[in-house]
Order: C-alpha cells, then sequence, then structure tokens
C-alpha cells in the first residue's frame, strides 16, 4: 500500500526462546512509543482537520469542537517480524468530554493490521468511552498473529477511530509490543 513507509530498519531475532509463559518485550521496534521525544515523531498521522487540537503534555492528545469531527488514524509500521503470536498494547482514553448527546455508534480501537502479498487482516480492541476527562487513562491491548510466509510481512499499529464519535477528546502514551512466540 502506498500510505505504508519505511520508518527505520531494525534486526530482529528470528530465533528466540519467547513462549506464552516467557513472552518477549519487542517494544524496541515501535518508534518513540511513549512520546518522550516530546513530538509524534515515528508515527503516521491521519486527523480530521476541521476543529482539531493535538498537544503533547504527559500522553498524545486529541480533542474537537464537536465530536462529529473526532477522526484519526495514528499507527506505524514494523517489518519482518518472526512469525507468532503478538500483542500492542497502550494506556488510552476516550472522553466524552461533557456531550451532551451519546447515542452514535463510532468508537475509538488500539489495532493491529497484518499485510502479507496485499491482503490485509485487521484486529481490534475498542477503547470504551468514559464520562471523565481524557487524563484518566486505561490499559488496552489488542493481540494479533504473524503467519509463517516466504513475502514480506509489514504490521500496521497504532489507534484510530471507526465511525461518528459522541467522544470527543482522546488521549495515548506508553505503547508496547510483546511477542509469545510461534
Amino acid at each position: 500500500k502506498a500510505e505504508i513507509e519505511r520508518i527505520r530498519t531494525v534486526e530482529i531475532p528470528k530465533n528466540n526462546d519467547a513462549t506464552e509463559l516467557n513472552p518477549m518485550d519487542m517494544t524496541y521496534l515501535l518508534v518513540n512509543p511513549s512520546f518522550d521525544e516530546g513530538n509524534s515523531n515515528g508515527w503516521i498521522l491521519d486527523v480530521a482537520t476541521s476543529g482539531n487540537n493535538q498537544s503533547l503534555g504527559d500522553a498524545w492528545e486529541f480533542w474537537w469542537e464537536s465530536a462529529e469531527n473526532a477522526l484519526f488514524d495514528m499507527r506505524q509500521p514494523i517489518y519482518a517480524l518472526p512469525e507468532g503470536k503478538y500483542t500492542f498494547s497502550g494506556e488510552l482514553a476516550q472522553s466524552y468530554n461533557y456531550q451532551s448527546s451519546i447515542g452514535n455508534e463510532g468508537r475509538a480501537f488500539i489495532y493491529a493490521t497484518v499485510v502479507v502479498d496485499g491482503d490485509s487482516t485487521t484486529c481490534l480492541t475498542p477503547v470504551e468511552p468514559q464520562t471523565e476527562d481524557a487524563t484518566t487513562r486505561h490499559s488496552y491491548t489488542v493481540a494479533f498473529n504473524v503467519p509463517e510466509s516466504e513475502s514480506e510481512i509489514v504490521v500496521l499499529v497504532g489507534v484510530k477511530t471507526v465511525g461518528v464519535q459522541d467522544a470527543r477528546w482522546f488521549a495515548c502514551d506508553n505503547f508496547t509490543l510483546t511477542y509469545y512466540g510461534s
């Protein structure tokens, strides 16, 4: 896909002893997973421009004047992951932020998309909207599998909205990637 860009090349151990009981932390493959660089370096960011605001305090935050415009997709590609089971996790918050009407079906998600030979499979975990502000983040995880393949495999990990939103505030921080072996 044209939107997939190489951010960096990292040597990934093909032979390792990761298992369900002895997982391997592979967060080092993520660029700027906790926004410690003070910016969104490493992340591909598509955000609806109408009424959009962004800031980087102790997390990356998005907010909008009205919830209907609360659309974004923030992701980064990872190349050549070994075959096996993974989780991608983060501390996330999606807040109604005092919206008067709640009834749309849109949600924010943490996700992983595995692309092999142009075919993709996406795994999503919804971020439940909350009534408090977006400074109260909760841990969310999405599980995904990387198949064995002779072709190049690209995994996109990130957070995004799907559908018309009620919540108009979103925050994310402290992403991790864990490998559980094949």
